[in-house]
């Protein structure tokens, strides 16, 4: 049996890894993920696992959206948020939803930040492909798409294909509207 820490540490390396704002995560595809790896008690048994979640998550929260001491910090420093956080009430929600990691930079921060490394004359072909890496594994997340930057990875081919037309479209439409300004 796992101990709290590392049930704390492998959760919190899941939503890091899987979950934004625009990507929020529930307790029934946090057990589907341990499930899969081969973990399906993780949390604990079935009549347990729900509760036992629900308190860890409370748990990281508590410690990491707080300052040293005690402090909530304000909403927008949070660093696992889900619905209801924060709120004054005695209701315990049986329920976590819309659970994520607020990644402290958006995808347009990553390609800025991969773009300046690409861009770079000093750094060999070989230092950029390393540095582009790292950047991907520690700063971004599984949902970061480095070609198509708006597009989710694992987005369904039909809304990827709808999404990149209309990105085209947007692009199109943005350049006329340049071009009249200036003429």
């Amino acid at each position: 049996m796992a101990s709290e820490t590392e049930k704390a540490l492998r959760l919190l390396e899941y939503l890091k890894r899987f979950t934004d704002k625009r990507n929020p995560t529930s307790m029934p595809l946090i057990d589907y993920y341990f499930k899969e790896k081969g973990c399906p008690d993780f949390f604990g048994t079935p009549n347990s696992r729900r509760r036992n979640k629900r308190e860890l998550i409370k748990k990281l929260a508590a410690i990491l959206n707080t300052d040293i001491d005690g402090n909530l910090l304000p909403k927008e420093e949070w660093v696992i948020v889900y619905d209801g956080y924060g709120e004054e009430t005695n209701k315990d929600r049986e329920f976590i939803c819309n659970l994520y990691y607020n990644q402290p930079f958006a995808s347009w921060d990553v390609d800025d930040i991969i773009k300046s490394i690409e861009q770079n004359p000093n750094l060999d072909n070989e230092r950029k492909k390393e540095l582009t890496n790292k950047v991907k594994r520690y700063v971004s997340n599984k949902n970061y798409n480095h070609k198509n930057p708006g597009v989710r990875r694992g987005m369904n081919p039909v809304d990827k294909k709808k999404f990149l037309i209309k990105q085209k479209r947007n692009d199109a439409l943005l350049a006329a509207i340049i071009k009249r300004k200036i003429l």
